[in-house]
């Protein structure tokens, strides 16, 4: 069974999964929500870990993206319009 120390949401995947194989869990499922990852440098984050039956997890990702730059562009588009 899990402990409360191999939690792995807000991590990114790849590191997520290497912390859930250390702790001797499989993971079953990844399960992707939001848009798709579409550059290859682009990261996908854990938002959501739930442990099934067999004891072991799925992991809900999302890709991550940054507000900051997305409100950046909204104040400049609105400056434009």
């Amino acid at each position: 069974m899990m402990s409360a120390s191999n939690e792995t949401v807000g991590y990114g995947l790849e590191e997520a999964m290497n912390m859930l194989a250390d702790a001797g869990v499989s993971v079953s499922q990844v399960k992707r929500v939001g848009p798709a990852v579409t550059e290859a440098n682009e990261q996908e984050l854990v938002v959501r870990q739930k442990t099934d039956a067999k004891g072991a997890v799925e992991l809900t990702v999302a890709r991550r993206w940054v507000v900051a730059a997305a409100s950046d562009e909204l104040r400049q588009r609105r400056a434009t319009s």
